[in-house]
């Protein structure tokens, strides 16, 4: 019963990972043997197959150099086309739009106060009245909130009936400016500011002025019951899509040669709060002191973004669970080891193949779910995937099931499984 509740746990949270728009429309970039870009295949592909040997929960990897795409790697059952929940990724693109809000003329500037776009809530308390749009930016608006006690603040003002109130009902622990200190519920205020000044929804905003400019596919961005998108996660989209957004920080804000956010804003993304050793943030952005080449959105779970000016490259990581810090490292290391001489692209596609397929070992039937609980519907309690009932499909002999959420439309409303596999 154990493995069979561990089963079914895995496919509830891939489901909540990756969501079926497949709202990509072409690949915007052509594909390059590595070598031809200064990159050992080998490097790659020795690196590929240790995640896979170790069982990485890494879905997919993909890196771009000089415009060229020299791996896409997609690990089963996570596929090609599927939009992934970037987490906190999120917030450095809420970030962006905040600097897009700016470029249009919606909101003056990131130094005015948090509190004028928030005319119904009165407040005597000075530390609120000097809390800006930079000091939420660059996670330093001083209120008592971290990520160290297991962002207990977040859960706070999720279950609260008035999300900005809980937020401006926070004590302060520092001056707004002057402290880093990790608190998602900045970012919630941030979307909040951005529908307040364009009228409307930061999903809705982005695809405006972001996400159409940008060509990407469709995307899906949980919001609350006000109708207020989650500023500081939830937004879910491809790997192509998020390249696109780390190509404007390559090209000073420019996509195909047509400026969508602004070189200034662009030019904000410094290391402007220190947090440990040389790891830095600023603007929603993590960056490294002593190496101003790199910028990094980071996600939980192993959503991550890297941008390396100085070499054009790209790299995008998804996963459910892993140190996806590590992958810019596996990449860099490739760019050492590259040897004109050598060349190894057949294996690497070979690889890429074959940890993008269904793996072979499989178990019986009978051993995952007895036929009496087949084709029945089961009601679930309540749960943040507004999931409400599923059922397990019997598909003939085969050993396969298919797992069907007839509720949950924008969802999987059938997952195919083959025992065993996950």
């Amino acid at each position: 019963m154990q493995g069979k509740m561990k089963l079914f746990y895995s496919l509830l949270v891939f489901s909540a990972l990756c969501i079926p728009l497949t709202g990509q429309e072409g690949v915007p970039w052509k594909y390059s043997e590595p070598e031809l870009q200064g990159v050992s295949s080998l490097y790659l592909e020795k690196g590929i197959e240790k995640l896979r040997r170790e069982n990485t929960r890494i879905h997919s990897l993909l890196v771009i150099r000089n415009d060229r795409i020299i791996l896409d790697a997609y690990f089963y059952p996570f596929q090609k086309g599927l939009d992934h929940d970037m987490a906190s990724v999120t917030k450095s693109i809420t970030a962006l739009l905040v600097g897009l809000a700016i470029d249009k003329g919606f909101i003056k500037d990131e130094y005015q106060p948090v509190i004028g776009f928030f005319p119904e809530y009165v407040t005597a308390n000075d530390t609120l009245l000097k809390l800006t749009i930079k000091d939420l930016l660059n996670m330093a608006s001083g209120f008592r909130c971290s990520w160290f006690n297991g962002e207990k603040e977040l859960s706070g003002m999720n279950s609260s009936s008035d999300w900005v109130k809980y937020m401006f009902g926070l004590p302060f622990s520092a001056e707004p400016g002057t402290r880093f200190s990790y608190c998602s519920g900045n970012f919630y205020l941030l979307a909040e500011i951005i529908q307040r000044a364009t009228k409307m929804s930061c999903h809705e905003f982005a695809d405006r002025y972001l996400f159409k400019p940008l060509g990407t596919g469709k995307t899906f961005w949980e919001k609350n019951r006000w109708g207020v998108n989650h500023g500081w996660g939830d937004l879910f989209m491809s790997p192509y899509d998020l390249a696109r957004i780390g190509s404007l920080l390559l090209n000073e804000g420019k996509w195909n040669g047509v400026q969508v956010i602004s070189k200034n804003w662009i030019d904000k993304i410094q290391p402007l709060f220190k947090i440990q050793k040389t790891e830095s943030y600023g603007y929603g952005w993590w960056l490294d002191s002593e190496n101003p080449d790199e910028i990094q959105a980071v996600g939980r779970g192993g959503q991550r973004l890297f941008v390396f000016r100085e070499c054009k490259m790209i790299i995008v990581a998804t996963g459910g669970g892993f140190e996806a810090g590590e992958m810019d490292n596996l990449v860099l290391d490739a760019i050492r080891a590259y040897d004109k001489n050598s060349r190894h692209g057949s294996g690497l596609d070979s690889l890429q193949m074959a940890i993008s397929k269904k793996p072979d070992t499989t178990i019986p039937a009978a051993d995952f779910l007895p036929d009496s609980i087949l084709n029945k519907e089961f009601v679930l309690t309540t749960n943040r995937l507004n999931i409400t009932t599923l059922k397990f499909e019997k598909q003939n002999d085969s050993p396969c099931r298919s797992l069907i959420f007839p509720t949950v439309p924008r969802m999987f409303t059938r997952l195919e499984l083959t025992v065993g596999t996950l």
